[in-house]
């Protein structure tokens, strides 16, 4: 599901991670990472870890060690928000 969501979303740019439940996507859009996170959290109730955390401002951290649903609720969310930059 991670991989297809990266790869077909053109404003995202990443590697799928060899293992373990996080990625950490780049944003190729007008907003950064603190700015997405805000507005998941705001309009959608979704939360990622901006990349400011991690000293790389355009990226987030994404989790998906949850269930399917809730993981394809959130990668809309995150579609979603990416769509109005």
């Amino acid at each position: 599901m991670i991989r297809n969501f990266i790869r077909e979303e053109e404003k995202l740019r990443g590697v799928e991670p060899a293992g373990g439940v996080v990625c950490f996507p780049r944003i190729e859009a007008r907003l950064n990472g603190v700015k997405l996170a805000r507005l998941l959290q705001e309009k959608y109730n979704t939360s990622v870890a901006p990349g400011s955390f991690f000293e790389e401002p355009q990226h987030f951290r994404l989790g998906f060690g949850v269930s399917s649903q809730i993981l394809a609720d959130g990668l809309e969310n995150i579609r979603k928000v990416l769509k109005e930059f």
